[in-house]
């Protein structure tokens, strides 16, 4: 990761984490391994226990490098965040999350996003979701910038359709800095669902652009939070925690290159002795 600054031209990440310090380990490592050029990385975290809490001091003393921020009031501190970010680009992710491909800042450094909403997470094969258990038809593509495809929110379905994730899209800071101000929200799933007020005005305004393979995946194979009953599957974050205690890791590189059909897959997750 690059030396930290407030460059107009830096890129921002904001991952939000509950409970879930194996998870969170796994995508922060992917992160180190894949990623290039991001200025500042936060980590806004809440742990249900202590014995959460003692976890993510791990992480903490692991990733000093990143900026963790234990949450008190998820509005606030997300607000709070936000006022600290001084660069031109910002995206969010969640803990479940994992870096599969290699992604370098420098391929969307001359993007104006103004006119465009990055998906890390889209790709052409994306053609299911996961979360309503449906098909989906990619869009019709133009290729742009080299590595990447342009296509229509405003003509999309489903994930196609949805510009305003906080799962790996990139977005205008200063914009999306004021849509989040102006939402309800009380923890991330309300805070997308909120977001999802201004998708037509976006959709119409702005052109989403996409890789050709995906950078990131969105492993679901748990349900920390109590806003919404999304799809998800049953395994034990207290299982997790016992075995990131006794020195589990995931291996993320199990993961590397791979292709899937849905932003969303649930699957067991590979464990290695870190």
């Amino acid at each position: 990761m690059s030396s930290r600054g407030t460059s107009s031209d830096s890129t921002s990440a904001i991952i939000f984490s509950k409970d879930r310090p194996l998870q969170l380990h796994a995508l922060l490592s992917s992160f180190c391994f894949h990623v290039r050029g991001i200025s500042d990385l936060y980590i806004l975290y809440h742990c249900s226990t202590e014995e959460y809490g003692d976890a993510y001091k791990k992480l903490v003393s692991q990733f000093s490098e990143f900026t963790f921020v234990r949450e008190s009031s998820f509005h606030n501190d997300t607000l709070g965040l936000l006022n600290r970010i001084r660069g031109r680009k910002l995206f969010f992710l969640v803990d479940d999350i994992i870096f599969i491909d290699e992604f370098n800042v420098a391929a969307i450094q001359n993007i104006d996003l103004r006119s465009y909403v990055v998906s890390l997470r889209l790709h052409p094969k994306v053609t299911y979701s996961y979360m309503l258990k449906r098909s989906e038809k990619p869009p019709h593509f133009s290729q742009k910038y080299d590595s990447l495809l342009e296509f229509d929110w405003s003509l999309g379905e489903v994930d196609w359709a949805y510009p305003l994730s906080v799962d790996g899209h990139i977005f205008e800071a200063l914009e999306i800095r004021r849509l989040i101000k102006r939402s309800r929200f009380y923890a991330p799933n309300s805070l997308e669902a909120s977001l999802q007020r201004f998708t037509k005005k976006i959709a119409i305004r702005k052109k989403g652009l996409c890789f050709t393979t995906p950078k990131i995946i969105n492993f679901p194979i748990n349900r920390v939070q109590t806003e919404y009953n999304n799809a998800a599957g049953n395994t034990d974050p207290r299982e997790f925690l016992r075995l990131f205690n006794e020195g589990f890791r995931v291996d993320f590189l199990r993961y590397q290159g791979q292709i899937f059909n849905a932003v969303h897959v649930e699957t067991d997750l590979p464990l290695v002795k870190r």
